[in-house]
């Protein structure tokens, strides 16, 4: 079964901009260096923290079925379009707290990659952006769309309105899309995280946003797991211990799926 973003048909024709390979370039220094502090390991999750990943981890807004997903892959970034440096930079730095917080490798597409990135990032104009991604409305400056198969996220796309990002948005809106992308595809109930809607001026993730995404792709839990049964789950973990929640966590692969399992696809704002 298929899901699009607001009940939409799926884009009929994707634009494609080249981008400087300068961005690239300064895409993976940053990744590369970016660092920061992690969250205290050996405690148990909060209730708050569980209720918080309950809401925004099942589903999607379209209606898809209330199951996990996530990726089954490290990912591999390509930046298209007319990025800032400042657009980079914060996207660099949101690759980084990503992969700190779950574990999963975040790293820039080589040239040799770039046709099969599995996220692509693209920074365009209002009217290239409607043009890649038809579901994109007047009030959105960003714009995610994923697909999966079997529950096994495969590909995300990020869309952001270049021209209408400032400086006071730019670090919400990419690190909101990015969240997203990861299988976040509800929009939260607490309103210090960042995929909370309407925008109240947060900046930098939550604890609750990075504890969630550390619990996501916790190897306990598995794509296509029920919404009740992780919970209670996550209610018997303690945090991961001190290495890995300095980083050297292990990336848990997931198995592809096998033939014939549902794919799905959706997105939003």
């Amino acid at each position: 079964m298929i899901f699009s973003a607001l009940g939409c048909l799926l884009p009929r024709r994707a634009i494609h901009v080249p981008r400087p390979r300068s961005a690239g370039l300064l895409l993976a220094l940053l990744v590369a260096c970016n660092d920061g502090p992690t969250e205290p390991p050996g405690s148990r999750y909060t209730a708050a923290e569980i209720a918080h990943f309950g809401d925004v981890a099942f589903g999607s807004e379209q209606g898809a079925a209330e199951v996990l997903r996530r990726w089954g892959t490290p990912l591999t970034l390509r930046v298209l379009g007319r990025p800032t440096p400042a657009d980079l930079a914060v996207l660099a730095e949101a690759a980084a707290e990503v992969e700190r917080s779950t574990g999963v490798p975040v790293r820039m597409a080589t040239p040799a990659e770039e046709a099969t990135a599995s996220v692509q990032a693209h920074f365009l104009s209002r009217a290239e952006a409607q043009q890649l991604q038809p579901e994109l409305q007047r009030q959105h400056i960003g714009y995610f769309w994923v697909w999966w198969s079997g529950d096994v996220i495969y590909r995300a796309r990020l869309t952001f309105v270049v021209d209408e990002i400032s400086e006071r948005t730019r670090p919400y809106i990419i690190r909101h899309e990015l969240m997203h992308s990861l299988g976040f595809l509800r929009h939260a109930h607490d309103t210090g995280s960042l995929l909370y809607q309407p925008w109240r001026g947060t900046t930098a993730y939550s604890a609750a946003d990075r504890a969630a995404m550390e619990m996501l792709y916790r190897r306990e839990l598995r794509p296509g797991m029920q919404k009740a049964e992780a919970l209670a789950v996550l209610q018997r973990l303690s945090r991961p211990p001190a290495a890995a929640a300095a980083g050297a966590r292990p990336f848990h692969a997931a198995a592809p799926a096998p033939p014939g399992e549902a794919s799905g696809q959706a997105g939003g704002s």
